[in-house]
């Protein structure tokens, strides 16, 4: 399929969905001590827009793990009409995407038009060295600056990046009662005991006693999204469960809930997450378009540039309160030319080393040592 054509309706992208929970595993890190915040909606239109870009093996293997399709939610989006800064009542959730191409590669036509189209994206162009400075403007304006960055450094000169980003502010149907919240422990997973913020509140919920744990669904005041909880029966259990989950299986126990009466209390959180996507993407069967001489991204860009994804960063925040719940999630896929120079390196001489002081020429040693101590 071409950049400028649709994607078949009979494509299901359903790939994205388990991808999501795959993605979840992999970035956890050892013995499962710290928490992992992803956008499965961000990461997937990324991975989608990539594809629509790439051709051959390339896009074979990254439709196999994102699916053809734009992401359901995003596809809602779409059709949903646009929600004013300032609105009082309303779940609100915005995307948007960004294309930047440096003064001597042009995204093509079809490719720019359909992302534009399909993906809420806006094309500028400029020096490597102003880019962080732009895109960075860029998603902290999309995400209600809720992140401010996604580009650390310049990406590179004879690349291109591809950046999307997405936003919600929830208000709870039901909100908790600020006078109720009161410091309480909460056991993490390091066997950490902690005292945090918990909030409380008692009435009727939608519910579920679930195998291996208990399942709560939270609406925001729209009735159009709901936060959802599983919590493991035991303390230590969300690692074992995670082993298991799909997104097959996390709907399922949906169709568990039902309205029951009972009390509720969960902490209030202000949750940040960074992570580069590469190796996790790798294990996911993400391969070509990570190499330098198998990557396809031809149908791109005009010059039909060897490009090939050196770095995927994603970033996500997720805010909770008493009041209701302010998340947001970029993703940024940094591509690079083949010929182009790769990123500078980094050298810390912290441990032994050796050196040679030399003349014009290599074998014209002055002196050679082994640094084992200083």
């Amino acid at each position: 399929m071409s950049p400028g054509e649709s994607p078949s309706a009979a494509a299901s992208g359903s790939g994205g969905r388990d991808a999501a929970f795959a993605l979840l595993r992999s970035l956890t890190p050892p013995q499962g001590a710290g928490t992992v915040i992803v956008s499965p909606v961000s990461v997937e239109a990324a991975l989608v827009l990539l594809s629509r870009g790439a051709a051959g093996a390339t896009q074979r293997e990254i439709r196999a793990v994102a699916g053809e399709s734009l992401p359901p939610a995003l596809q809602r989006l779409r059709g949903a009409p646009p929600v004013e800064q300032g609105a009082g009542r309303g779940t609100v959730v915005e995307f948007g995407s960004c294309l930047w191409a440096p003064p001597p590669l042009h995204f093509s036509e079809p490719f720019a038009r359909m992302a534009e189209r399909d993906f809420a994206a806006a094309t500028i162009s400029g020096d490597a060295a102003a880019a962080p400075a732009r895109l960075n403007e860029w998603i902290a304006r999309t995400t209600r600056g809720l992140i401010p960055s996604i580009l650390d450094r310049p990406p590179d000169p004879g690349g291109v990046v591809l950046a999307n980003g997405i936003v919600f502010l929830g208000k709870w149907r039901v909100p908790f009662d600020p006078a109720l919240t009161a410091p309480a422990p909460f056991h993490e997973a390091s066997g950490r005991v902690r005292t945090a913020p918990m909030m409380a509140r008692a009435g009727r919920f939608r519910y579920a006693a679930v195998p291996g744990g208990q399942l709560v669904d939270l609406p925001y005041d729209d009735g159009r999204y709901s936060f959802r909880v599983f919590l493991p029966g035991e303390r230590q259990g969300l690692e074992k469960w995670l082993e298991r989950a799909t997104a097959r299986s996390w709907l399922a126990l949906g169709a568990s809930l039902e309205e029951a009466p009972g009390e509720l209390v969960m902490p209030r959180m202000d949750l940040a997450f960074a992570a580069e996507l590469i190796l996790a993407l790798e294990r996911l069967c993400i391969v070509a378009a990570i190499r330098i001489r198998a990557a396809d991204f031809s149908p791109m860009t005009v010059e039909r540039a060897p490009l090939f994804v050196g770095s995927v960063v994603h970033r996500a925040v997720v805010k909770i309160d008493e009041a209701g719940t302010t998340a947001a999630a970029s993703t940024a896929a940094q591509m690079t030319g083949a010929a182009a120079p790769r990123a500078s390196f980094r050298m810390v001489i912290d441990h032994p080393f050796l050196f040679a002081i030399h003349g014009a020429g290599a074998e014209d040693l002055l002196f050679l040592g082994a640094v084992r101590a200083l």
